[in-house]
Protein backbone atom coordinates (compact mmCIF):
# COMPACT_ATOMS: atom_id res chain seq x y z
CA UNK A 1 0.00 0.00 0.00
CA UNK A 2 2.52 2.61 0.89
CA UNK A 3 4.69 1.50 -1.76
CA UNK A 4 1.90 2.25 -4.31
CA UNK A 5 1.20 5.69 -2.92
CA UNK A 6 5.50 6.13 -2.50
CA UNK A 7 5.23 5.84 -6.25
CA UNK A 8 2.46 7.67 -7.46
CA UNK A 9 4.02 10.29 -5.17
CA UNK A 10 7.40 10.03 -6.53
CA UNK A 11 6.17 9.64 -9.62
CA UNK A 12 4.52 12.91 -9.70
CA UNK A 13 7.04 14.82 -8.23
CA UNK A 14 9.73 13.78 -10.32
CA UNK A 15 8.13 13.49 -13.76
CA UNK A 16 6.77 17.13 -13.03
CA UNK A 17 9.77 18.81 -11.32
CA UNK A 18 12.24 17.56 -13.45
CA UNK A 19 10.08 19.03 -16.54
CA UNK A 20 9.85 22.41 -14.72
CA UNK A 21 13.44 22.78 -13.62
CA UNK A 22 14.79 21.29 -17.30
CA UNK A 23 12.36 24.02 -19.47
CA UNK A 24 12.89 26.98 -16.94
CA UNK A 25 14.90 29.03 -19.58
CA UNK A 26 12.33 28.52 -22.15
CA UNK A 27 10.80 30.74 -20.43
CA UNK A 28 -3.37 17.86 -3.59
CA UNK A 29 -6.86 25.01 2.24
CA UNK A 30 -5.44 24.17 4.97
CA UNK A 31 -7.90 21.24 6.68
CA UNK A 32 -8.90 22.15 10.26
CA UNK A 33 -10.50 20.02 12.21
CA UNK A 34 -11.78 19.87 16.18
CA UNK A 35 -10.45 16.31 17.05
CA UNK A 36 -6.60 17.06 15.92
CA UNK A 37 -6.33 20.35 17.20
CA UNK A 38 -6.94 19.09 20.80
CA UNK A 39 -5.13 16.46 20.05
CA UNK A 40 -1.78 18.60 19.36
CA UNK A 41 -2.61 21.28 21.62
CA UNK A 42 -2.93 24.17 18.93
CA UNK A 43 -4.87 27.15 19.62
CA UNK A 44 -8.87 27.41 18.38
CA UNK A 45 -8.71 28.49 14.51
CA UNK A 46 -5.51 27.30 13.74
CA UNK A 47 -4.92 25.82 10.55
CA UNK A 48 -3.67 22.02 11.28
CA UNK A 49 0.05 21.42 10.04
CA UNK A 50 1.67 18.32 9.15
CA UNK A 51 2.35 16.00 11.60
CA UNK A 52 3.47 11.91 12.54
CA UNK A 53 -0.04 11.76 13.91
CA UNK A 54 -1.85 12.66 10.87
CA UNK A 55 0.69 10.55 8.87
CA UNK A 56 -0.23 7.32 10.74
CA UNK A 57 -4.17 8.48 10.60
CA UNK A 58 -4.02 8.97 6.53
CA UNK A 59 -2.39 5.35 6.27
CA UNK A 60 -5.02 3.84 8.46
CA UNK A 61 -7.34 5.04 6.35
CA UNK A 62 -5.86 3.59 2.89
CA UNK A 63 -5.28 0.29 4.89
CA UNK A 64 -9.24 0.33 5.53
CA UNK A 65 -9.58 0.27 1.75
CA UNK A 66 -7.96 -3.27 1.33
CA UNK A 67 -9.73 -4.46 4.44
CA UNK A 68 -12.71 -6.98 4.77
CA UNK A 69 -15.93 -4.52 4.98
CA UNK A 70 -14.14 -1.83 3.25
CA UNK A 71 -15.80 1.98 3.08
CA UNK A 72 -16.96 2.89 -0.12
CA UNK A 73 -14.47 6.01 -0.50
CA UNK A 74 -12.13 7.21 2.04
CA UNK A 75 -10.84 11.06 1.87
CA UNK A 76 -7.03 12.52 2.82
CA UNK A 77 -7.03 16.40 3.15
CA UNK A 78 -4.14 18.34 1.91
CA UNK A 79 -2.47 18.67 5.61
CA UNK A 80 -3.24 14.38 5.95
CA UNK A 81 -1.33 14.31 2.42
CA UNK A 82 1.72 16.63 3.73
CA UNK A 83 2.26 14.72 6.63
CA UNK A 84 2.29 11.25 4.41
CA UNK A 85 4.79 13.25 2.15
CA UNK A 86 7.20 14.31 5.02
CA UNK A 87 7.07 11.79 7.71
CA UNK A 88 6.70 8.56 5.46
CA UNK A 89 7.84 9.08 1.82
CA UNK A 90 10.43 12.11 2.18
CA UNK A 91 13.61 9.31 2.45
CA UNK A 92 12.57 7.48 -0.57
CA UNK A 93 12.27 11.18 -2.83
CA UNK A 94 15.35 11.92 -5.15
CA UNK A 95 17.83 13.97 -3.25
CA UNK A 96 18.35 17.28 -5.66
CA UNK A 97 14.61 17.77 -3.97
CA UNK A 98 13.40 19.39 -1.46
CA UNK A 99 10.70 21.04 0.74
CA UNK A 100 8.47 19.44 -1.47
CA UNK A 101 4.55 20.50 -0.26
CA UNK A 102 1.25 19.16 -1.84
CA UNK A 103 -1.30 21.70 -2.40
CA UNK A 104 -4.99 20.78 -3.09
CA UNK A 105 -7.11 23.46 -5.08
CA UNK A 106 -10.07 23.87 -7.14
CA UNK A 107 -9.89 20.24 -8.45
CA UNK A 108 -5.94 20.52 -9.24
CA UNK A 109 -2.71 18.72 -7.17
CA UNK A 110 -0.28 21.50 -7.14
CA UNK A 111 3.10 20.24 -5.93
CA UNK A 112 6.22 22.72 -5.09
CA UNK A 113 9.56 22.49 -3.97
CA UNK A 114 13.01 23.72 -4.60
CA UNK A 115 15.12 21.44 -6.84
CA UNK A 116 18.84 21.05 -7.11
CA UNK A 117 18.89 21.54 -10.72
CA UNK A 118 22.71 20.33 -11.45
CA UNK A 119 21.97 16.88 -10.13
CA UNK A 120 19.14 16.48 -12.67
CA UNK A 121 19.20 13.76 -15.60
CA UNK A 122 20.23 15.78 -18.71
CA UNK A 123 17.86 16.62 -21.07
CA UNK A 124 18.84 17.01 -24.66
CA UNK A 125 15.85 18.79 -25.85
CA UNK A 126 16.42 21.84 -24.32
CA UNK A 127 20.53 22.07 -26.02
CA UNK A 128 22.44 25.43 -25.06
CA UNK A 129 19.58 26.59 -22.71
CA UNK A 130 20.32 24.26 -20.02
CA UNK A 131 23.24 26.18 -19.23
CA UNK A 132 20.63 29.05 -18.38
CA UNK A 133 19.38 27.01 -15.46
CA UNK A 134 20.23 27.95 -11.59
CA UNK A 135 21.92 25.65 -9.60
CA UNK A 136 18.76 25.28 -7.30
CA UNK A 137 15.33 27.19 -7.89
CA UNK A 138 11.59 27.22 -7.30
CA UNK A 139 9.64 24.94 -9.24
CA UNK A 140 6.24 24.45 -8.91
CA UNK A 141 3.37 21.59 -11.23
CA UNK A 142 -0.08 21.34 -11.09
CA UNK A 143 -2.10 18.02 -12.17
CA UNK A 144 -5.79 17.10 -12.77
CA UNK A 145 -6.62 13.44 -12.11
CA UNK A 146 -7.79 11.30 -15.29
CA UNK A 147 -9.55 7.74 -14.94
CA UNK A 148 -7.96 5.04 -16.29
CA UNK A 149 -8.67 1.61 -15.92
CA UNK A 150 -9.87 0.53 -12.97
CA UNK A 151 -6.67 0.51 -10.04
CA UNK A 152 -5.10 3.33 -11.76
CA UNK A 153 -5.33 6.94 -12.59
CA UNK A 154 -3.68 9.15 -14.87
CA UNK A 155 -2.17 12.86 -13.63
CA UNK A 156 -2.12 15.54 -16.41
CA UNK A 157 0.51 17.63 -16.70
CA UNK A 158 -1.63 20.83 -16.78
CA UNK A 159 1.16 23.46 -16.23
CA UNK A 160 4.65 24.08 -14.53
CA UNK A 161 6.48 26.63 -13.77
CA UNK A 162 9.98 28.06 -12.37
CA UNK A 163 10.15 30.92 -10.33
CA UNK A 164 6.75 32.22 -11.80
CA UNK A 165 8.01 31.84 -15.26
CA UNK A 166 5.37 29.03 -17.19
CA UNK A 167 6.65 26.09 -19.02
CA UNK A 168 5.45 26.07 -22.62
CA UNK A 169 2.57 23.11 -23.00
CA UNK A 170 4.06 22.12 -26.24
CA UNK A 171 7.24 20.73 -24.23
CA UNK A 172 5.21 19.02 -21.56
CA UNK A 173 4.60 15.61 -23.76
CA UNK A 174 8.51 15.24 -25.28
CA UNK A 175 9.70 15.61 -22.01
CA UNK A 176 7.30 13.00 -20.14
CA UNK A 177 8.28 10.74 -22.94
CA UNK A 178 11.96 11.60 -22.40
CA UNK A 179 11.33 10.70 -18.78
CA UNK A 180 9.99 7.32 -19.44
CA UNK A 181 6.23 8.08 -20.05
CA UNK A 182 4.41 4.77 -21.45
CA UNK A 183 1.20 4.52 -23.45
CA UNK A 184 -2.00 3.45 -21.90
CA UNK A 185 -5.50 3.40 -23.54
CA UNK A 186 -7.09 6.78 -22.77
CA UNK A 187 -3.83 8.21 -21.53
CA UNK A 188 -3.36 11.84 -23.09
CA UNK A 189 -0.04 12.65 -24.22
CA UNK A 190 0.39 14.94 -21.54
CA UNK A 191 -0.01 12.77 -18.89
CA UNK A 192 1.37 9.51 -16.72
CA UNK A 193 -0.36 6.81 -15.19
CA UNK A 194 0.54 5.70 -11.64
CA UNK A 195 -1.05 2.78 -9.92
CA UNK A 196 -3.66 3.53 -7.43
CA UNK A 197 -3.10 2.07 -3.28
CA UNK A 198 -4.45 -1.49 -2.95
CA UNK A 199 -8.59 -1.67 -2.51
CA UNK A 200 -8.37 1.72 -4.22
CA UNK A 201 -10.11 1.65 -7.89
CA UNK A 202 -10.46 5.14 -8.93
CA UNK A 203 -9.21 8.79 -7.32
CA UNK A 204 -10.27 12.63 -7.94
CA UNK A 205 -9.90 15.68 -5.73
CA UNK A 206 -12.95 17.51 -4.47
CA UNK A 207 -12.15 20.72 -3.47
CA UNK A 208 -9.12 20.43 -0.78
CA UNK A 209 -9.49 16.66 -0.73
CA UNK A 210 -8.27 13.37 -2.56
CA UNK A 211 -11.29 11.36 -2.94
CA UNK A 212 -10.01 7.73 -3.51
CA UNK A 213 -13.21 5.32 -4.24
CA UNK A 214 -12.77 0.91 -3.44
CA UNK A 215 -14.03 -1.94 -4.56
CA UNK A 216 -16.46 -4.12 -3.34
CA UNK A 217 -14.68 -6.50 -0.80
Amino acid sequence: MRRALGGCMRRLLVLAIVAAAGAAAWHFRDAIVDGWRELRGAREGAPLRASAELAEAAESKLAALNSRGAPERVTLTEVELQSLVDYRLSSALPGFLASPRVRLRDGRVRIEARVMTRRLPDLPELGDFAAFIPDTTDVAATGQLIPLRPGRVGISVAGISVAGVPLPERMIPPILRRLGRTEEEGLPSDAFAVPLPAGATAAYVHGDSLVLVGGRN
